[in-house]
């Protein structure tokens, strides 16, 4: 999906080709060629998409099996929109790992399968478990046997870590660790203070969201509770919501309309077993609860989902991080090219056109 791509999406791209072996110039010709429009959904004519990208990847790796290489093979079309589409990919990406598997390309590399987010838009991010999937993707890294027998603290400290709290700035540290091995190996416990931790060290078992600079808003290491969406505080928390997305659409508020409250979907509150310890070892302007409330606004019958942390002491109502939307936006907010606010904004000539 080149329209979408990170570094691209309102956004400049490269002046210059930024590796070796790009891409991108294959999938947006692909895109204005008549060929991709008489194709059925996730294809290219006869070829399967992700085929094409896996071809592409089996063909680098085997030709520069004896250099050092990088390769970042990143697909988005299969799942964007539907999230059971992706099981159309199990059968060849298994076919593909396989063959390189057996062909040896392995050998001496670290393998990482990963998914940047889980789903956004598809029907199941309305559900509590939609929910918690967008914010847990899918993970998995491999290392060649012969490597991991020779370095067995690393080996067990990754099989402790799929148990503990990690991020992507830990895969990105560890990465790094890799490029610079012998002087990660010199050093044998985890930094506690830095936002990445090396994986091939023992995650702290007491790491938490506020350590790991996790928003609460995307923090899933707490259980929660539903609330009635008619009580007080899931009132006054969504108002504050909806005020916060029109304080943010301010600046083109001539182009975007004011949004009101539809409707409240859903709110749960995060339980604090720890409640009467910090009551006991706390100021109480610190004790509060974290609403996390879905809505829907008009004009654009957007729906939201934000987490509010509420103060009891002087009832202060605190926005926690962003404010996700869980439905598509599509074309309504084609007037604005801000690419953070295009997901809040829906355009004023939209309203005056029906």
């Amino acid at each position: 999906m080149p329209d979408i791509a990170i570094f691209n999406y309102m956004a400049r791209g490269f002046l210059k080709q930024p590796t070796d072996f790009y891409l991108r110039p294959l999938f947006v010709s692909m895109k204005d060629y008549s060929l991709l429009a008489n194709s059925t959904n996730h294809c290219f004519g006869n070829e399967p998409i992700h085929n094409i990208v896996f071809g592409w990847f089996k063909e680098f790796l085997t030709k520069y099996v004896h250099l050092p290489t990088f390769s970042l093979t990143f697909m988005s079309d299969i799942s964007h929109n539907l999230l059971n589409d992706l099981q159309l990919v199990d059968d060849d990406l298994v076919t593909m790992l396989q063959q390189l598997f057996k062909q040896g390309i392995f050998n001496n590399t670290m393998l990482i399968v990963m998914g940047d987010h889980g789903h956004r838009y598809d029907f199941i991010r309305s559900t509590y478990v939609g929910s918690l999937e967008e914010r847990l993707p899918f993970f998995s890294i491999t290392l060649p046997d012969w490597w991991l027998k020779n370095h067995p603290l690393i080996h067990n400290s990754l099989k402790k870590n799929t148990k503990r709290l990690t991020t992507f700035y830990d895969v990105h540290e560890t990465m790094l660790n890799l490029l610079n091995f012998d002087k990660f190996y010199k050093n044998k416990k985890n930094q506690r203070d830095n936002r990445g931790l090396s994986l091939f060290r023992d995650i702290p078992r007491d790491r938490t969201c506020s350590k790991a600079e996790i928003d609460m808003h995307y923090c899933t290491c707490q259980k929660q509770t539903r609330v009635e969406i008619s009580h007080p505080v899931v009132l006054r928390s969504t108002r504050k919501a909806i005020a916060r997305l029109n304080a943010l659409l301010y600046q083109y508020r001539h182009l975007c309309a004011v949004l009101k409250l539809s409707t409240i979907i859903d709110a749960h509150v995060t339980d604090n077993d720890n409640i009467t310890k910090i009551l006991k070892i706390s100021a109480l302007n610190t004790i509060h609860e974290d609403y996390t409330i879905m809505f829907e606004t008009l004009p654009s019958k957007a729906v939201f989902e934000a987490t509010i942390r509420h103060y009891a002491v002087g009832n202060r109502y605190v926005i926690q991080g962003e404010i996700s939307r869980v439905n598509k936006y599509g074309n309504q907010s084609i007037c604005i090219k801000n690419a953070r606010l295009r997901r809040y904004c829906f355009c004023v000539e939209q309203t005056t056109n029906k």
